[in-house]
C-alpha cells in the first residue's frame, strides 16, 4: 500500500511477485489502486491496471474510487488511463453523491480534467449531489472561470438547474461576488436572472447582500431583469438593500428601477 502511494513500481512489482493481494484495503478501504490514483503515480497505476483481477471500481470508506480521486486530485494522465477501462463507472458518486466532474469542477486546478472528462459520451454534466450541487453550482461558488466557460459550451447543460434550496448557478456567482463569473451567465441567452430560490429571493438579492456594486451593476444592466420581484416577506431587492443597510446599493437599484419605469411598490 505504501509503496503504491509513494510510487514505488519496483517495489509493487516484487510485492506482487511474492503473491501480493491486489485489491488489499487499509482501514479507509482503500485499495493500492487507490492510493497510487490520489497521488498522481501513473507507472504504479498502470502496473497495478495491468494485473488480472484488479477491481478498478472498489470504492473506499466514503465511496471515492480510484477515478474519483484521480479527477479530484488533478492527475490527468492518471484520469485518461483510466476512462480507457470499460469497467470504471465515470459517474460514480460518493456517498454524498458527488460525482468524479463534480469534485474536478469544485478543485479548480483541474480544469483539463473537466475537459477531457466533458468530452467523453459517458459523463453526466447535470448530476447533482444529495443537496442538489451540480457541476455548474460548484464552478460558480469556487469561482473558477475556466471550468464555468466549459459547463457553459455544452448544449445539454441546465444553466437554471436548482440545489436544494432553489439557488441556481447564477445565484452562486452573486454570492460569490464575481462579476467574471457572472458575465458569463449574463452572456448565456439560457440564463434566467430572475429565477427565485425557496425564499423567493433572486440573484440580484444577493448581490444588494453582499454589496458588491460591479454584480449589482452587471445585473442591472441585462435587458430582461425584474427588480421589482418580491420575496415570500413581500421584499423587493431596494427594501432587501435598504434593511441590511447598504443605502448605496438600494439608491443604485432604485436609481435603475426608475429609468425603466418600474413600479417598486
Amino acid at each position: 500500500m505504501l509503496a503504491s502511494e509513494k510510487g514505488h513500481g519496483t517495489i509493487v512489482e516484487f510485492l506482487l511477485s511474492k503473491g501480493a493481494n491486489l485489491n488489499a484495503t487499509n482501514i479507509f478501504h482503500e485499495t493500492a489502486l487507490s492510493v497510487a490514483a490520489q497521488t498522481g503515480a501513473l507507472d504504479t497505476v498502470e502496473l497495478l491496471l495491468d494485473q488480472p483481477g484488479t477491481l478498478t471500481d472498489l470504492p473506499d470508506t466514503s465511496g471515492q474510487t480510484a477515478f474519483w480521486w484521480a479527477c479530484s486530485n488533478g492527475h490527468l494522465a492518471v484520469v485518461e488511463r483510466l476512462l480507457a477501462r470499460p469497467d470504471v463507472d465515470i459517474n460514480r458518486p460518493r456517498q454524498d453523491g458527488v460525482t468524479p466532474l463534480i469534485s474536478a469542477t469544485g478543485a479548480g486546478h483541474t480544469a483539463a480534467v473537466v475537459r477531457v472528462l466533458l468530452e467523453d459520451d459517458r459523463t453526466d454534466p447535470g448530476h447533482a449531489s444529495l443537496i442538489g450541487t451540480a457541476p455548474l453550482h460548484c464552478a460558480s461558488w469556487d469561482g473558477h472561470y475556466d471550468v464555468l466557460k466549459l459547463l457553459l459550451a455544452r448544449d445539454d447543460i441546465d444553466v437554471n438547474c436548482e440545489d436544494n434550496a432553489g439557488w441556481t448557478p447564477l445565484t452562486w456567482a452573486a454570492f460569490n461576488k464575481s462579476t467574471s463569473l457572472m458575465q458569463l451567465f449574463l452572456d448565456d441567452p439560457r440564463t434566467d436572472v430572475n429565477a427565485q430560490e425557496h425564499q423567493g429571493r433572486t440573484a440580484l438579492f444577493f448581490a444588494a447582500k453582499t454589496r458588491q456594486r460591479a454584480v449589482v451593476e452587471a445585473l442591472l444592466s441585462h435587458p430582461m431583469i425584474d427588480a421589482a420581484i418580491t420575496d415570500h416577506t413581500g421584499r423587493n431587492a431596494v427594501m432587501y438593500a435598504n434593511e441590511l443597510g447598504h443605502l448605496d446599493i438600494a439608491a443604485l437599484i432604485e436609481a435603475s428601477v426608475k429609468r425603466r419605469a418600474i413600479p417598486i411598490v
